[in-house]
């Protein structure tokens, strides 16, 4: 299951990007023409190709950055999540905002017990993963070298290590949960 979650990330992961680019387009050629009409600017924005790149590739990272925010929201507070002993919580996650000692909950070493499987975090962090590893991938072969090349290839390769590792230990709930108290 875990295979394919992580393959099925990698196939859809281009998908997403190449939609969001071809939608962006049509989007960001519309609201230049209204600014432009409107006479709020005096020559239309986006009508250059870099600007017109530039605005597509912030657009499909604000799509996948949108989705997977909202997915790891989902995960955490409307997930069945069970208390630990002596603790009250009214949702179903425990509220990590006014107990922060609640983000090691349960212990990463009681995660691996096969009774705390949680499917839906486990194929939320390997698609994560298969998108990390997608953008890694395109930032060495399909883009255009900037001038940040080595820092953000760096920051890919670290990202898809620290996601791979937390995934491989079953630290999932607590880098979850850190990253949505960040």
């Amino acid at each position: 299951m875990q295979l394919i979650a992580y393959a099925a990330s990698m196939v859809l992961a281009p998908l997403v990007v190449e939609l969001s680019k071809f939608v962006f387009e049509h989007i960001g050629n519309a609201i230049a023409f209204r600014v432009e009409k409107w006479g709020m600017v005096d020559e239309r924005p986006l009508r250059h190709k870099k600007q017109m790149h530039k605005w597509k590739e912030q657009s499909w990272q604000l799509v996948v950055h949108t989705i997977f925010m909202l997915w790891e929201v989902y995960i955490l507070f409307y997930q069945p999540h069970q208390a630990p002993e002596g603790k009250n919580t009214k949702f179903a996650w425990p509220n990590i905002w006014y107990d922060p000692h609640m983000i090691w909950w349960p212990h990463p070493e009681e995660q691996q017990a096969k009774e705390f499987e949680n499917v839906p975090l486990t194929v939320f962090y390997l698609a994560e993963l298969g998108v990390w590893t997608y953008t890694g991938f395109s930032c060495v072969y399909f883009e255009h070298r900037k001038k940040d090349f080595y820092a953000m290839l760096i920051h890919h390769v670290v990202t898809i290590a620290l996601v791979g590792e937390h995934h491989g230990y079953m630290h999932t709930l607590c880098l979850a949960r850190s990253h949505c108290a960040v």
